[in-house]
């Protein structure tokens, strides 16, 4: 009851903040139109009105970054309608989303300016080693359903494309700092210029921050970006880039455990662009010298069922390294057939090598190929079709086919209707097709008596994952001043991949194997709704709701491993006189997370068991002051003001409150 009233406070003192200054009415004006009609390019791959998408896609702005407070990608991204945001810790925030989400998600394909970040290797993202800071990023463009029609693997769930923001965005200097609890350390310089049609963008900075619980780093890295951009005219261009990040770092892994990491990762990227044609070329590294986790901070320690009375050996530790490098060349053009039919082809090439000891045989490549084709049908200002369809190869599961239709319909405007259907697909990384790892058993009654070992294995037999989904979308604009969207799932998902014990024989020595297989079969229906209210010129209001069921197919029961409903609203406040506040507020709904793994003969027990994750509320409040004609900005942000503490995976840190403020300034 006292956080129920405290929260009221809060918004009736933010309603009253001093008010006698806004925003003036041509800038809300221009603010509210370019919401209404905001172009994406990630949908289609090629630029298009966001009305005009193929896709359910959310845009997350500059200023919606900066006004959010947020320090991480995994913080910002809980505003969109949909996605499934898990921190682990500090350091480690995994994203999924409409009902799938885990340790090691798997489900989103992620780029930073086109260029995939993916980890081809583990299968996932590593969210908060980005070297792209949030200051240098102009748009975030997050698909919700399957994107493999044209980003093929592993754009099963949804795409995200980080833009970052050009030379012409910035002033000749800008830098920030961000400094507070958690032994919170965010710095950031970046510096831009141009020489007639040549402009450069250099950026460097520092990332650190602490636990939640107990001592110790969890994150420390410095990161580095740098472009040059040679505008050819014509609204082309070529962009060579590349960035870096290196240092020590925290991830938590659902089978091995938290394990500690010290490497570095790189990139470089040539990019052509024009309206009509891109060819791009990336490079994508990581090596790592370390990866360690100790027997007290594996999943397993602790797990097994007390009638086996066996345990992994206390001394033991985990200690492997893993060099990784990704090569993709990609390329695009776009036909058009008139003035009412737009052909799409691409194709792509992606080499990648591993060099571990985590792996049988620890160097092994991969060579994949693949092609796409898409047309889009324009009938006036009535109706748009698109069909499409990709053709992946990949050396273990051969040969995968991904379509999809959508059909757009704006006769009655400003009401537009969208209908689609499609199909995405995951194939198995290199660690569930390949890892050979193994730790040693001990009896309980007997800790230094070794009897036997578990082992994990991967298995090159398996099939992709697949998705297909069916959608309907609908979307409008009312008085001028709010935006309102609708969409609605219904998502067939087969040949999940997920681990499975092996049939072993309770005696001595004791093997107990662990393979990844295709294991199951589920269905999942929602939908989701956001209204963005631009309440007057100085304040705007904005709310969202995701529903989402999950459901095993085999066995018909629902699975509750996704939240139910999660909510995110709030009020963002802008005055001339430079003062700006947004207030907001992220509901999530209880979760039920089942066994890792379940263990059928000799006895029926559950291995590491998960259990139930409570709902929570995340309250997070940002104040900031603008001075010096604009060049200066103080501002302060709290990250669950109310201290709702909790966790967000069963074997994880409980999150707190965590205060920061922020200077920064642009000369």
């Amino acid at each position: 009851m006292k956080k129920i009233r405290f929260l009221a406070a809060i918004f009736v003192l933010f309603l009253f903040l001093p008010l006698s200054v806004p925003l003036a009415q041509d800038e809300f004006e221009e603010e509210a139109l370019f919401r209404f009609e905001e172009y994406v390019v990630t949908a289609a791959k090629y630029k298009q009105k966001i009305s005009e998408s193929p896709s359910t896609i959310t845009v997350i702005t500059e200023e919606d970054i900066k006004h959010s407070g947020a320090t991480n990608l995994g913080d910002l991204l809980r505003m969109v309608p949909g996605y499934e945001v898990m921190e682990l810790s500090p350091s480690d925030h995994e994203i999924g989303a409409r009902g799938e989400n885990k340790p090691v998600s798997n489900g989103i394909l992620t780029m930073v300016n086109g260029r995939s970040i993916y980890l081809d290797f583990w299968g996932m993202v590593l969210w908060d080693y980005i070297d792209v800071p949030l200051e240098s990023i102009k748009r975030i463009e997050l698909i919700r359903g399957p994107g493999s029609p044209l980003y093929g693997a592993n754009a099963f769930h949804g795409v995200v494309n980080i833009i970052t923001k050009g030379p012409e965005d910035f002033q000749h200097a800008d830098l920030s700092f961000t400094g507070g609890e958690l032994d919170t350390y965010i710095g950031t310089a970046i510096h831009s210029g141009k020489y007639g049609d040549l402009g450069y963008l250099l950026s460097a900075g520092w990332d650190q921050t602490s636990h939640w619980e107990g001592e110790g780093i969890s994150r420390k890295y410095p990161r580095g970006r740098a472009s040059l951009i040679y505008n050819l005219g014509n609204d082309s261009k070529i962009t060579f880039e590349g960035g870096a990040t290196g240092g020590e770092s925290e991830v938590f892994h659902n089978v091995i455990g938290l394990v500690d990491a010290e490497g570095a990762s790189y990139n470089l990227m040539l990019d052509y662009q024009s309206p009509k044609f891109y060819l791009r070329t990336f490079w994508n590294g990581l090596d790592v010298a370390e990866l360690y986790c100790d027997a007290d901070d594996m999943v397993p320690k602790g797990g097994f069922p007390p009638d086996l009375n066996i345990d992994i050996a206390s001394n033991y530790y985990f200690k492997k390294y893993l060099s990784a490098n990704t090569f993709d060349v990609e390329s695009q053009y776009i036909f058009d057939i008139g003035r009412m039919n737009s052909i799409v082809v691409g194709a792509d090439f992606r080499y990648n090598t591993i060099d571990s000891d985590l792996v049988v045989e620890e160097y092994r490549t991969q060579d994949l190929y693949a092609g796409y084709l898409q047309h889009e049908f324009r009938f006036r200002d009535i109706l748009t079709s698109f069909l499409g369809v990709r053709y992946d190869k990949h050396p273990l599961v051969k040969d995968v086919l991904s379509p999809r239709g959508s059909l757009i319909i704006s006769a009655f405007q400003p009401h537009i209707f969208r209908l689609s259907v499609g199909r995405a697909f995951r194939t198995p990384s290199f660690m569930e097709s390949y890892v050979d790892m193994f730790a040693p058993v001990v009896l309980i009654s007997d800790p230094e008596e070794h009897i036997g070992r578990i082992y994990g294995k991967g298995n090159e037999e398996l099939k992709s994952e697949k998705l297909t989904s069916y959608e309907i979308g609908y979307q409008t604009k009312l008085l001028d001043k709010i935006q309102f969207n609708l969409n609605l799932f219904y998502n067939q998902i087969s040949k999940l991949i997920a681990l499975k014990a092996e049939d072993f024989e309770l005696e001595f020595p004791l093997d107990i194997i662990i393979k990844y297989s295709n294991r199951y079969n589920r269905a999942a229906l929602g939908g989701e709704a956001d209204v963005n209210y631009f309440i007057t010129e100085w304040l705007k209001g904005f709310l969202s709701y995701a529903f989402t069921k999950v459901k095993d197919t085999d066995t018909d029961k629902v699975i509750k491993t996704a939240p139910k409903h999660k909510i995110y609203g709030g009020l963002r406040l802008i005055m001339r006189n430079g003062l700006s506040s947004e207030l907001s507020v992220h509901y999530v709904s209880k979760a039920f997370l089942p066994p890792l793994l379940t263990i059928e003969e000799p006895i029926e027990a559950n291995l590491v068991e998960l259990g139930e994750v409570d709902s929570y509320t995340i309250v997070n409040l940002r104040v900031g002051y603008k001075f010096l004609n604009d060049q200066i900005e103080v501002a302060a942000s709290a990250f669950n003001l109310l201290e709702d503490k909790h966790r967000e995976y069963p074997l994880t840190e409980e999150i707190g409150r965590k205060i920061v403020g922020t200077v920064s300034c642009s000369f």
